[in-house]
């Protein structure tokens, strides 16, 4: 005699979904359910689903995501899960790729507008750089100008005093000739007097020492009707030494 039978082993339990990811602890299961059948169509409502659900989440995180949900799809035959997740990693990869692309013209931008700023400096630097020149020639032509006009001055100054110094000495030397002539002149009629004088003094002068009458004298001997031309007071020395001055028209000896 038998016990009673065994029971029947339990039907086994199906198998559970996949574990999270752990990046994933933070992002919201999607709501709502109903995928279709077209693949693309469910990942486009599953993406919008997550995004949805988790304003602001990085496409990084969001793919992950999408990923997980796929694997926790009922129902999906495994060709369809592994089209799925192989979209999900080209929208990935594609995703990654136009980052790329965006941060390399970011960068190209940024480097281009800083080409653009330095060019701007360099305009600057240039037309700064020009005034300063065009400033600096102005300066060296007028300083030119100065040196010409100072070296026109100072040769017209020069010749002037040249002038003012030929004319100068040639007055001294005219000047110079003119009285030495007049002294000349001056000197022989001097001379020339004074020899008239002396010769009629001798003469006078030995007339007296002889007890002669004298040129103009009233002693009636003389027939020479000549005027005295001896000055009155002037003593006189005759060709033997003897003084006489003269007086009232004669001749006195002065010892």
């Amino acid at each position: 005699m038998g016990g009673p039978p065994a029971p029947a082993p339990a039907p086994a339990a199906p198998p559970g979904p996949p574990p999270r990811d752990p990046n994933l602890s933070g992002v919201a299961a999607p709501t709502g359910g109903g995928f279709g059948p077209d693949a693309q169509a469910t990942l486009r409502s599953m993406a919008n689903s997550i995004s949805k659900a988790n304003p602001g989440i990085k496409p990084g995180t969001l793919f992950a995501a999408m990923n997980q949900q796929i694997e926790m799809m009922r129902g999906v035959e495994p060709e369809t899960r592994a089209y799925m997740s192989a979209q999900v990693q080209m929208l990935a990869i594609q995703q990654r790729a136009d980052a790329a692309a965006a941060s390399a013209q970011t960068r190209e931008d940024a480097i281009a507008a800083k080409m653009a700023g330095l060019e701007q400096q360099l305009a600057t630097m240039r037309a700064v750089q020009e005034g300063h020149d065009k400033t600096k020639r102005e300066v060296e032509g007028g300083h030119d100008n100065a040196r010409t006009t100072s070296a026109r001055i100072g040769a017209d100054s020069r010749q002037k005093v040249a002038g003012t110094n030929a004319d100068a000495r040639r007055y001294v030397a005219d000047t110079t000739n003119t009285h030495r002539d007049r002294n000349t002149d001056a000197t022989n009629s001097a001379r020339t007097e004074q020899a008239r004088i002396a010769g009629g003094s001798r003469v006078d002068a030995a007339r007296v020492a002889s007890g002669q009458p004298t040129q103009g004298g009233g002693g009636g001997g003389s027939s020479s009707s000549a005027p005295p031309k001896f000055v009155e007071g002037q003593v006189y020395t005759d060709a033997k030494g003897n003084h006489a001055r003269y007086v009232n028209g004669k001749f006195v000896p002065v010892k």
